[in-house]
């Protein structure tokens, strides 16, 4: 398998934490192990004595699976002993202009013809109607982005007229009716075929009314509480998530991003019932099943909500600390024990961990008995340049607020006495100030400390707010629920 760098599109990130769990391919390549043969000739007018690529998409990535020469006649053959995984494939030109098309799972021996100068729009298939249907579906979604642009240029000049707005609201109703029932003709005329799988990919749930009577109190949280719930019930309706085609398409991926970041409410008590249960409507195929869980695990490894670590560590527990990812090897599994081992002890919502550490004066200070409205935990080092413009300004906003019940316990990460108390009695910082000489409170894996400054913002029963925040957030914070 070979990645096409020149059209790649972005791919999954990690975070500083890079965890093996990447979603694999079924096979390298693209060739199954279901008996058969794909025999197809793509002749591309104009284009002679080359080589042509077939390409596919996995995740959000394009992937090239083979190359083979295009003779004099501007014919081109993939072939081979064995049939090619279903999925949406992609014809690649020598100057990287490309077309797309369905490779289905019992008919991969058709024909394809096209000209280099028109590509999309001299395309035509032989022996592959599901193609042929692929290509008219495409044509028709053409017309109607067409009929929609038209449609609002029409009213363009006159959105100030409100019957002009109910006009352009009307047609353009149409043209989302005339979609949809086309959606629904193709899932009948082509079910089970992959292009009823591309169709059940794009088609979101229709809202109900819910005919919620005017005076009822709260109406419309109340609204709002069941079109939730309906769209979340019924998000993957019409997609069989045990169908293994649906990794190969440039569509997948992107729906499982939505329901999982827009559609859900993005708290971990929320999340983590909602991963359970879509993951167990992909345990019947194993290809699906492996990708889904391998993508929700590092897209909540990544993600920038402070409290999705909590969903990262019950993902990690739930199905690969528990022997329910066969793939994941043990230079894996130890990896993520040991990241779910430093993330437990201070996940969103649980009481921080207790640290005792001497003072610049040599008292011993718990951080449990620190008696405040609200506690900032304080990870630092005099000499971390980081540190040098972020410590200043913490101690600038601890003096606007310290009166309001803020308390803070800042802990020196360093093991030179010297430097600390010296930057102690020059900025004048008059908090807490604590360290821990012999390293006995162990609060680098108790609080996850891999660089500083780090910040924790503890409530009066030190139940964790907010982690690693800046000391701008921090404010924000403070002046939300101080209001």
């Amino acid at each position: 398998m070979r990645k096409l760098k020149t059209i790649v599109l972005t791919g999954i990130a990690f975070s500083a934490i890079v965890l093996s769990a990447t979603a694999q391919l079924p096979k390298k390549g693209g060739a199954s192990d279901k008996k058969g043969k794909h025999h197809i000739e793509i002749k591309i007018n104009g284009l002679k004595d080359s080589k042509l690529m077939l390409g596919y998409y996995f995740d959000t990535s394009k992937y090239v699976m083979d190359t083979v020469p295009v003779n004099k006649d501007g014919v081109a053959v993939f072939k081979g002993d064995s049939l090619i995984y279903p999925g949406v494939y992609i014809a690649i030109l020598p100057d990287l202009t490309n077309f797309d098309f369905l490779i289905d799972r019992n008919s991969q021996e058709f024909k394809v013809e096209t000209s280099k100068s028109d590509l999309w729009g001299g395309l035509k298939f032989a022996n592959s109607a599901v193609n042929s249907n692929f290509l008219d579906y495409q044509k028709y979604m053409k017309s109607k982005q067409e009929e929609v642009t038209s449609i609002q240029q029409k009213y363009k000049d006159r959105m100030s007229d409100p019957e002009a707005q109910r006009l352009m609201s009307e047609e353009l109703k149409k043209v989302d009716r005339d979609v949809k029932s086309k959606w629904e003709e193709i899932r009948t005329t082509e079910k089970g075929s992959m292009l009823s799988v591309l169709v059940s990919l794009v088609q979101s749930p229709n809202i109900p009314d819910f005919n919620i009577p005017e005076n009822t109190p709260k109406r419309d949280s109340i609204r709002w509480a069941r079109g939730y719930n309906y769209q979340k019930n019924h998000y993957w309706d019409n997609i069989d998530l045990n169908d293994s085609r649906l990794l190969r398409t440039p569509i997948f991926a992107s729906r499982l991003k939505n329901y999982f970041t827009n559609i859900l409410i993005q708290a971990p008590d929320s999340l983590k019932p909602e991963v359970e249960r879509f993951i167990a409507k992909t345990a019947a195929n194993k290809d699906v099943y492996q990708y889904c869980i391998s993508y929700l695990l590092n897209h909540f490894n990544k993600s920038n909500i402070m409290s999705h670590d909590d969903v990262f560590v019950f993902i990690a527990e739930k199905y690969y600390l528990s022997g329910k990812a066969p793939w994941a090897n043990k230079e894996l599994i130890d990896k993520l024990q040991d990241r779910v081992t430093k993330l437990k002890p201070n996940l969103i919502g649980k009481i921080a961990p207790n640290l005792v550490m001497e003072s610049e004066t040599g008292e011993y200070y718990a951080l449990e008995q620190v008696k405040a409205k609200y506690t900032v935990l304080y990870f630092w080092e005099p000499d971390c340049s980081h540190c040098m413009k972020e410590t200043p300004k913490l101690y600038e906003l601890y003096n606007k607020v310290k009166d309001k019940g803020v308390k803070v316990y800042a802990v020196c990460t360093q093991y030179k006495k010297d430097e600390w108390t010296k930057a102690i009695a020059e900025k004048g910082y008059d908090w807490i100030n604590v360290w821990d000489a012999n390293y006995n409170s162990n609060f680098r894996s108790l609080y996850d400390i891999t660089s500083t400054p780090t910040l924790y913002l503890l409530d009066k029963d030190k139940k964790i707010l907010a982690k690693r925040i800046s000391v701008e957030t921090l404010e924000q914070i403070l002046n939300e629920i101080n209001k």
